[in-house]
Order: structure tokens, then C-alpha cells, then sequence
């Protein structure tokens, strides 16, 4: 009975054999490949602080030194970090680009809350006439962010396909120009009142990170990015304007996300 088994698996391997010497597998140009390789999306959801920050107000008198007094900004560098929330919608443009280039568009939502600002300003004879020292703003920023991505590993391999590299991480650098609405909430005392707060404002963002994947089509992403956003207002007591400012929440956030590739 053996015996036969053997026959049998014998007869089954010289048909295969023949079979394939005179019907191989069909091989595709590499025109045809690049043609069926489908576009890969990616959408995704990101949360992180904002860290480094160097959050400022620059005040400028517009008052006191036409009054004969001298005005000081103290301290105005008391800014709470905040955080981001992000969500990504990113398409990779290997079939009709060059392997590794990608482009997407970011939506964000950032809250920064500015306490504990100190103001002063003294006559000739070092009289105080004019002092603050409270919280001033709360900071909403809403933005969208067109976005340009490099993926390092996808570019290394398309360059260099002899070359052994990671497959369960992708590394990647990103640009965009961030097109930003800001709103706020007007927190200071003492009769002082901001005007005219420049809702709208064009900056940038440029970032590193590191995408592992994880099960079937989810992701996990850590970034690191430097985004820019300054605001210019004024502060008015009584209806008459004593300061133009600047406002800068320009700063370096630690981002974490999860993806999804479809």
C-alpha cells in the first residue's frame, strides 16, 4: 500500500513539473506592476502637548511714553502648554510620482491658556500709574494644513532594492503651510480690553516621526513637529488704546496617533 502511495506522489510530481515547463507563470513587466498597485490612504487621529514652548507677548506702548511715563513689561512668558488635537487624511503617491512621496492634509484644534501676565508703567518721580497683574487670554486655534511627506524607507527601497531594511516601521519628515483661525476668550481685568485680535493668520509646520505598524491595516505614529502661529491685537482701557501686541504660541509638540490604511 506504501508502495503505491509513492507511486502515486511520483506520477503527481512529473505531471506538475511537466505541466509547469510548458505553462509558466505568467512574469509582468514592471509598467504593468506600477499600473495595478493601488493608491494607499490613510486617515488618522493624533493627541499631544505642546512642548518647548516659547509662547510671548510682545507689548508696545502706545501711551504712557507720550504721558512722561516709562511703561515695563515684567513678565508676560506665563503660558500653560496647552495641547493639540489632530486628525490626517494622507494619500501615497508611489504610482504616480516616485516611491516615498505622499501628500495630505491635516485639521487641528489647539487650546493655550496665558495666565499670570505683569504689567506696569511710572511717572518721572517712579509713581506707579499703571500696574496689572492677572490672567489675560484663552486660546483656541483652528487650522488646516496641506501637507508634503518624504517616506525614507519606501524612497531607500525603491533606490536601493538589494538592500535589507525594517518592515514593521516607516520613518518619514513632512512640510506644510498652516492656514490658521484663531479665537479667544477675553480673560483680563482691571478695565483693560483686547481689540481688534487678528483671527486669521498663515504660518508653517515641518516634522519628523516614526509610523510602526501593528495589526492589518492599523498604525501607530509618534511625531515631533515645530508649528508656527502669531497673532496681533490691541489693548484698550476706557476706549483708548495703550498697547499694540503681538502675540507668538509658536512651539514644538510631541505628537501621538493611531492610522488606519485603506
Amino acid at each position: 500500500m506504501l508502495s503505491l502511495f509513492k507511486r502515486l506522489c511520483v506520477v503527481a510530481f512529473i505531471t506538475l513539473f511537466t505541466h509547469a515547463q510548458h505553462y509558466p507563470m505568467p512574469v509582468l513587466p514592471e509598467e504593468i506592476i506600477e499600473e495595478t498597485r493601488p493608491v494607499v490612504w490613510n486617515f488618522g487621529v493624533s493627541f499631544g502637548p505642546r512642548i518647548f514652548v516659547n509662547d510671548s507677548i510682545d507689548f508696545t506702548d502706545e501711551f504712557f511714553a507720550n504721558n512722561n511715563a516709562v511703561f515695563n513689561q515684567e513678565d508676560v512668558n506665563q503660558f500653560e502648554p496647552g495641547f493639540v488635537l489632530q486628525m490626517s487624511f494622507r494619500g501615497d503617491m508611489d504610482r504616480y510620482l516616485y516611491p516615498g512621496i505622499s501628500f495630505g492634509l491635516q485639521f487641528e484644534y489647539m487650546f493655550t491658556y496665558v495666565d499670570d501676565v505683569q504689567l506696569q508703567a511710572v511717572d518721572a518721580l517712579q509713581n506707579v500709574v499703571f500696574d496689572f497683574d492677572d490672567d489675560f487670554i484663552t486660546s483656541h486655534s483652528i487650522s488646516l494644513t496641506p501637507t508634503a511627506y518624504l517616506r525614507f524607507f519606501s524612497l531607500l527601497e525603491h533606490m536601493f532594492p538589494s538592500v535589507l531594511l525594517p518592515n514593521y516601521f516607516e520613518t518619514f519628515m513632512y512640510i506644510g503651510c498652516r492656514f490658521q483661525y484663531n479665537l479667544y476668550s477675553d480673560k483680563a481685568g482691571d478695565g483693560l480690553e483686547i481689540e481688534d485680535f487678528e483671527s486669521f493668520n498663515i504660518g508653517y509646520e515641518i516634522g519628523i516621526g516614526t509610523e510602526w505598524y501593528l495589526w492589518e491595516q492599523w498604525t501607530f505614529s509618534s511625531t515631533l513637529s515645530y508649528a508656527t502661529n502669531i497673532s496681533d491685537f490691541s489693548v484698550e482701557v476706557g476706549g483708548e488704546e495703550i498697547f499694540s501686541a503681538e502675540l507668538d504660541l509658536t512651539a514644538i509638540r510631541l505628537m501621538f496617533g493611531m492610522h488606519y490604511y485603506f
